[in-house]
C-alpha cells in the first residue's frame, strides 16, 4: 500500500477551503444587494403611503379641504383656527417632501418616484399661499433642503401654475 502524501491533501483543503469561501462571499454579497433592494423597496412604498395619506387626510376632512382651497384661492383668507389648519397641513406635507428629497439623496428612493413628488410639490409651492408659508417656515427645515427649495424648485417654470388633477 502506498504512503499518503500529506502535502498533497494539505493543498487539496486549501483549495476547497479557498472555494468555500469565495462561494460564501458571493452569497453574502448576493444577500446584501437583495437586502438593499428590500430596503429601497420598502423606503418607497413607505413614502408613496406618506404622500397618498396626507393627500387623503386633507380630501376626506371638509374642514382642512375648505382651509386648503379658501387659502390657495386668496392667501388671506384666514384666520385663527383656521390659519392654524393650514399650517399644520402644510407642515406634514412639508416633512413628507423633505424626506422624499432626504431618501433621494441616500439612494433608498427610486428616481421614478422622486421626479413624480418633487415634481407634484415643486408645482404645488408656486402657489402665492403655499409660498408664502415656505418663505415664513422654511427655515425649520435641513438646510441642504431649503437650498434645493429655494434654488432649485422655486426657479422652475411652471406655465400654469398647480392645478389639482382633474380640475
Amino acid at each position: 500500500m502506498d504512503a499518503i502524501n500529506w502535502d498533497a491533501v494539505s493543498a487539496l483543503a486549501e483549495i476547497i477551503g479557498v472555494i468555500t469561501v469565495v462561494g460564501s462571499l458571493v452569497f453574502v454579497g448576493f444577500q446584501m444587494r437583495q437586502t438593499a433592494k428590500a430596503i429601497n423597496m420598502n423606503s418607497t412604498h413607505a413614502i408613496h403611503e406618506a404622500w397618498r395619506d396626507s393627500c387623503f387626510r386633507v380630501a376626506e376632512c371638509d374642514a382642512i379641504t375648505s382651509v386648503m382651497h379658501r387659502e390657495i384661492a386668496d392667501a388671506d383668507s384666514l384666520d385663527g383656527i383656521d390659519k392654524y389648519r393650514f399650517a399644520l397641513t402644510m407642515q406634514a406635507l412639508l416633512q413628507n417632501y423633505s424626506n422624499a428629497f432626504y431618501q433621494s439623496r441616500i439612494g433608498t428612493l427610486d428616481a421614478f418616484t422622486w421626479e413624480s413628488i418633487d415634481a407634484q410639490f415643486g408645482n404645488f409651492l408656486k402657489v402665492p399661499a403655499i409660498r408664502g408659508y415656505w418663505e415664513r417656515s422654511g427655515s425649520n427645515y435641513p438646510k441642504s433642503f431649503v437650498d434645493y427649495i429655494n434654488h432649485e424648485v422655486l426657479d422652475r417654470n411652471v406655465e400654469d401654475g398647480y392645478r389639482v388633477h382633474g380640475t
